[in-house]
């Protein structure tokens, strides 16, 4: 909804700001959409910003209502039943009850940012990263992110989206960096997927890490290096519960067991956000596979980790 405007008066402008959002409270159904008010706006100048509900831009020729803006950042106590944004609990660190009877374990000082930066720096000029095709109807094409595995043994292998994964031998660091997952997670891991997000741009879609080689309740456990990406988390039976974690480097995320059953995750496209991040995550490969081309699990963009 938008006018064509002739200069005016700050009363006016304000008037007519009031009158968008009376529209907005009619179309929406959404109670916490109707609590968006228009801030005061000097003229020529630039829309004011509700309280976390509405965002407002006026132009010279112009006025435009945008979209809500995301929710606040901080704290994990959900928005009111109704409200017009997605609402995300982000808990703090320590030990996170889910629904349904499984946790997690979460950890923001899991390494020294020094020790974290030097590990970053490491990995990312000694993996042997590549950017693999999946085949996603029918069609071929590549990751949005490039990627790196590596297990105790060659036949460890790891099968998804149609294209299998070969282990390396472990590299030092990533060593080193499983005993710490160990020590967190309080079981062995095997192997290792490396995810690396060279921007907001990559990315991995909706998924579970639910494949029948790691068992029917595997612990996964994920160590971040670099820049900071946003982890999602949402219940299956009920997509309403979600969390959101800032993985950042030194950060640490165990998923207990259950929770890839009855739980989905996600790093999202970030448009604009500048900075690589590596994530380790490790696993226990406990039925091998034998010559497995169908791949099981994964995402629409052919993704497992996070």
């Amino acid at each position: 909804m938008s006018w064509r405007t002739k200069p005016c008066s700050t009363a006016t402008l304000v008037r007519r700001l009031a009158q968008q959002t009376n529209f907005w409270r009619a179309m929406s159904s959404s109670k916490g959409a109707s609590d968006a008010t228009a801030a005061p706006v000097a003229a020529g100048g630039s829309g004011g910003t509700g309280s976390g509900s509405g965002s407002y831009k006026v132009g010279a020729k112009r006025q435009r209502l945008l979209a809500p803006l995301p929710a606040s950042k901080g704290g994990n106590k959900p928005k009111a039943k109704g409200a017009a944004t997605a609402s995300y609990r982000e808990p703090g660190p320590g030990r996170i009850e889910l629904p349904g009877g499984t946790e997690l374990t979460y950890r923001t000082d899991a390494l020294p940012a020094a020790e974290a930066a030097a590990l970053f720096a490491t990995l990312r000029r000694e993996m042997p990263w590549e950017q693999r095709s999946v085949r996603i109807m029918g069609r071929a094409l590549p990751q949005p992110r490039l990627v790196a595995y590596q297990a105790d043994g060659p036949e460890l292998s790891y099968t998804y989206s149609g294209a299998t994964l070969a282990p390396a031998p472990w590299h030092p660091s990533v060593r080193t960096l499983k005993a710490l997952a160990e020590a967190a997670a309080g079981t062995r891991f095997n192997a290792c997927l490396l995810n690396l997000y060279r921007s907001g741009s990559d990315s991995i879609a909706w998924h579970s890490d639910n494949e029948r080689l790691f068992g029917e309740r595997p612990v996964i456990a994920s160590v971040s290096l670099g820049a900071p990406r946003e982890f999602l988390l949402r219940c299956n039976a009920d997509h309403s519960v979600r969390y959101r974690f800032r993985l950042g480097g030194g950060a640490l995320l165990v998923m207990g067991p259950g929770v890839q059953q009855g739980w989905m995750h996600s790093v999202p496209r970030r448009a604009g956000m500048a900075g690589e991040r590596i994530s380790l995550t490790f696993r226990t490969v406990v039925a091998p596979e034998r010559g497995a081309t169908d791949g099981g699990g994964g995402s629409i963009d052919g993704g497992v980790g996070g």
